[in-house]
C-alpha cells in the first residue's frame, strides 16, 4: 500500500465517523473483547510452505470523543502463529513459529442501525515468542527430533498496521470480522497480514 494510499484512507476517515457518529451520550465506557485471529507473514517463500495457524487474543477499549471525534481505542494481546515445511528428499522439516505481541489500536467507524464498518491504525510491540522445530527423515522414523527454543527479544521489531473491517451491534454485544494488513517489517523479509473475528462486550 503506497503512502498516497495511506493518506488519503487517513483523511476520508474522519468524515465518514462523523457521518455515522451518535451523539456523546450515546457512547459506551469501558469494553473487553476475545479475539481469533489467523494472522501471519506473507507466503512469499517459494522454499517453505507456509501457513497461518489459529490464535487466541484478549484486550480492553474504550470510547471516547476527541475534538468532538468519536473514536474507539484499546490495548490487547495479539498473538501470531505460522507454520513452515520443507521437504527435501526424504528429509521434512517443519518450523512453528509463536509470537505475542501488545496492540494499541485507535479505530474510526461508522454505523447505521446495527451495521458498522470501521478502519483500525495499530502499533504493536513484541514481549515474547517460542520456536518448535520438528526434524525427521522418512527411511529412519527414529531418527525425529523436536526442539524448542525462545525467540529473542531482538529478532522482532514494532508492528504497524492498517485493517478494514465490519461489525454487528447486538444490546451489549459486538461481533467483528477485519482484515488485517502490515505496513512494517517486524523482522527481515516479513509482513503480518489476515483475519480477525472478535467479539466484545461493552459495560
Amino acid at each position: 500500500m503506497s503512502i498516497f494510499n495511506i493518506k488519503f484512507i487517513m483523511h476520508i476517515l474522519p468524515y465518514i465517523a462523523t457521518l455515522g457518529a451518535d451523539d456523546e451520550s450515546n457512547l459506551s465506557g469501558m469494553g473487553v473483547y476475545i479475539s481469533r485471529s489467523i494472522v501471519g507473514p506473507y507466503d512469499d517463500n517459494t522454499l517453505w510452505d507456509l501457513k497461518n495457524v489459529p490464535a487466541v487474543g484478549v484486550g480492553f477499549s474504550s470510547r471516547l470523543w476527541l475534538n468532538n471525534l468519536p473514536i474507539h481505542v484499546g490495548v490487547g494481546l495479539s498473538p501470531k502463529i505460522w507454520e513452515m515445511k520443507r521437504k527435501q528428499g526424504d528429509t521434512k522439516k517443519i518450523t512453528i513459529n509463536k509470537v505475542n505481541y501488545v496492540d494499541l489500536w485507535m479505530r474510526l467507524s461508522s454505523s447505521a442501525m446495527k451495521c458498522i464498518i470501521f478502519s483500525d491504525l495499530n502499533v504493536g510491540t513484541y514481549i515474547n515468542g517460542k520456536r518448535y522445530i520438528e526434524e525427521s527423515d522418512a527411511s529412519f522414523q527414529e531418527l525425529k527430533t523436536i526442539t524448542e527454543e525462545d525467540i529473542s527479544i531482538d529478532e522482532f521489531g514494532m508492528d504497524f498496521g492498517i485493517s478494514f473491517g465490519l461489525g454487528y451491534q447486538i444490546d451489549k454485544l459486538q461481533v467483528n470480522l477485519k482484515y488485517i494488513r502490515g505496513l512494517s517489517e517486524p523482522s527481515e523479509d516479513i509482513k503480518f497480514y489476515g483475519t480477525v473475528l472478535s467479539l466484545g462486550y461493552e459495560f
